[in-house]
């Protein structure tokens, strides 16, 4: 699976954002351009949480990734406006993605009874994964960055979503039925779970793959046991 390192894609593409846990994030671009956001909002007198404020910076972040592309496509002589060549339909693809659109869609028809984030997340994370099962989907992209987001949805469905597993509510009849698809992938990662665990021997995992040590228990008077 090549050096240890070399593995896995950038972490913050398969991370659940608990930057405050996670032994990379001083070297997280990601965080860093949050961190950035927030300081910018905050100085103009703006509340970087009001989702308008977020959704403005989204927007510019979205129009300069767009110039970019267009810088790229011109320098490799790509023309955007050329129409696209017809794309098979990848069942195992259209089924992961229908199914994550719909879990997205229950919970947020409900969030009071959902772990919100972490379901959102998942159902992201699977629409990631869906676009590896076409026929021209590279191996190597595969391995690198499907295989931990796979890692990563097991997780959360194992340790931080147990009670959305009940099928007698909306979002966990959706929750499941999206497991019931991964769930053949998830089986076959036993190799890469054993590099996981290397790689968070040397603390070069991000959250949620870390291990964080529970905090002690306090008796009456507030002391440690």
């Amino acid at each position: 699976m090549g050096r240890l390192g070399e593995v896995f894609s950038a972490p913050h593409n398969w991370c659940d954002r608990r930057c405050e846990r996670c032994p990379l994030a001083v070297d997280c671009a990601v965080l860093r351009r949050e961190r950035q956001r927030r300081w910018v909002a905050e100085a103009s007198g703006r509340d970087p949480d009001d989702p308008d404020v977020w959704m403005e910076d989204a927007a510019a972040d979205c129009e300069r990734m767009l110039a970019e592309l267009r810088a790229v496509a011109a320098a490799e002589g790509i023309d955007l406006e050329a129409p696209l060549p017809p794309r098979p339909i990848v069942l195992d693809a259209e089924r992961l993605r229908r199914a994550a659109f719909a879990l997205v869609s229950a919970v947020a028809a409900e969030p009071a009874e959902a772990p919100l984030t972490a379901v959102m997340l998942s159902g992201a994370k699977a629409v990631r994964i869906a676009g590896y099962l076409g026929d021209g989907a590279p191996h190597e992209a595969w391995a690198s960055d499907a295989v931990p987001n796979l890692l990563l949805i097991d997780r959360l469905r194992a340790e931080i979503l147990p009670a959305a597993l009940d099928e007698a509510r909306p979002f966990g009849r959706r929750l499941a039925a999206m497991s019931r698809l991964l769930a053949p992938f998830i089986a076959a990662l036993e190799e890469p779970r054993r590099v996981l665990a290397r790689l968070v021997e040397r603390g070069a995992a991000p959250s949620p793959f870390c291990v964080i040590e529970p905090p002690p228990e306090l008796d009456d008077a507030g002391r440690a046991d």
